[in-house]
């Protein structure tokens, strides 16, 4: 259900004094101290790996699209080894976003949000079935059937003028609440998940004719205007986490800046 994604991992403690608000800093620790007399020895490398191995996942949902039963009990969402149930309510697929009452982030408190307004909150969701169709392997299929990035693009995520729903919104609505806000999406951590599996079939699409795929791109900077055109020479904003690099120096994830891959 989550393949391993291995990359490496900077402190999250670093992004702490560059956001306005709180961050949480997820404790590693406990799982150190109890190899403390090790992880300074030549077994590190090889439970760092492990470690970080565990970390990096991508959830490949059309594995669990085909109705609401099993998209519902999902490894995803068991209340105590995956990321927390829906709250009972809203597992109707029609109720409004509720307190996750369950899993590790059960009263997992949230700065930011809904809507760009800070405010302290606990993450919410409400699972909406409607959705359930577009996160299904024909639509995955005709996605990575398109010959060109800004086909491909508009497939996978849409654009202004797009008349239906496509994958990319369908996996932040389906779960709803925070994940369902545009600003606030980023605060449940199944926002990692589902991103994680766009870029895998984005991925999956350049590997079929890598030559033309790798260096085959298309956008805008923003979603709304003034933007600029996307080039592989567009710098990549990461603010004060790290130097900037082009596009052009990340488009292949087994490249020298990223370097991992999907299994």
């Amino acid at each position: 259900m989550f393949p391993n994604l291995s990359v490496t991992l900077g402190p999250i403690s670093a992004v702490a004094p560059l956001v306005p608000q709180r961050v949480r800093k997820y404790t590693e620790e406990g799982v150190r101290i109890p190899r403390r007399k090790s992880v300074r020895s030549e077994n590190f490398s090889s439970y760092l790996n492990l470690f970080v191995q565990t970390l990096r996942r991508y959830w490949d949902w059309t594995q669990d699209s085909r109705d609401s039963e099993t998209f519902l009990n999902s490894p995803v969402f068991h209340p105590t080894l995956g990321f927390g149930s829906f709250p009972a309510a809203s597992r109707s697929g029609q109720a409004s976003p509720l307190d996750v009452g369950n899993g590790p982030f059960a009263s997992y408190m949230l700065s930011y949000g809904p809507r760009g307004v800070v405010s302290n909150h606990r993450l919410t969701r409400a699972f909406n079935s409607t959705l359930l169709p577009y996160l299904r392997t024909a639509l995955v299929s005709n996605t990575t059937r398109q010959s060109t990035f800004e086909t491909f693009r508009v497939e996978l995520e849409g654009g202004p003028m797009t008349p239906r729903v496509k994958i990319h919104d369908a996996g932040h609505r389906i779960i709803g609440g925070d994940m369902g806000d545009t600003y606030a999406s980023f605060g449940d951590p199944l926002f990692v998940l589902h991103h994680s599996n766009l870029d895998r079939i984005w991925d999956s699409w350049q590997r079929a004719d890598p030559q033309r795929r790798m260096s085959d791109i298309s956008g805008r900077s923003t979603t709304d205007p003034p933007y600029e055109d996307i080039t592989l020479d567009f710098s990549l904003e990461t603010d004060e986490l790290a130097q900037r690099v082009r596009i052009g120096d990340v488009m292949d994830t087994q490249g020298g800046v990223l370097c991992y891959r999907y299994v």
